[in-house]
């Protein structure tokens, strides 16, 4: 995933084709995730363990071109922001509609998730500008700030980069 560029976020001129290759691109990603689902549950009742659920992870990162935790951190992050954006786009059917006291609680912590994920990939990114390092590390605290509301909880101060060296999952190798 290293060697693939940097798409940019925001961009002027519609372009028909790039939408076009997203869509047929989502298309697939949703069927192999429909298929992934359904196996993963059938190894589960099958008597997988979570050593091999976190093996099945492994061998998503690794086919995804992860080779670093970087790369991974980076694909978790647009995953997150998937996350966000279809749990804003399903209809919860509740009383109250997209209101639904009990998916409220859910979009907010994946949009959380979805910054925290991003404002982490971005500040541990060498390349990244110092003044991008600073956005992220503001949305990072903006996320911790809404769980924080969410919850109840007093908000957590932003912490070192974490080390993954002293971590055993079963023989799976971590990306660095």
């Amino acid at each position: 995933m290293s060697d693939l560029p940097d798409v940019p976020t925001v961009q002027t001129t519609p372009d028909p084709q790039a939408k076009r290759a997203a869509q047929a691109a989502f298309q697939a990603l949703g069927v192999a995730e429909s298929v992934a689902m359904r196996s993963e549950n059938a190894a589960v009742a099958a008597g997988a363990s979570e050593s091999d659920q976190e093996g099945f992870v492994a061998e998503s990162l690794g086919a995804a071109g992860c080779e670093e935790y970087l790369d991974a951190l980076r694909l978790l992050s647009w995953r997150a922001r998937g996350l966000s954006r279809a749990l804003e786009f399903i209809d919860a059917g509740g009383p109250r509609g997209s209101d639904d006291a009990m998916m409220l609680p859910i979009v907010v912590t994946a949009a959380a998730l979805a910054d925290l994920a991003e404002a982490s990939y971005t500040i541990r990114d060498p390349n990244s500008e110092n003044s991008a390092r600073d956005e992220a590390a503001e949305s990072w605290r903006d996320a911790i700030s809404a769980l924080s509301r969410l919850t109840g909880n007093e908000p957590v101060e932003l912490a070192p980069a974490h080390d993954h060296a002293g971590h055993d999952h079963a023989g799976h190798d971590h990306l660095r």
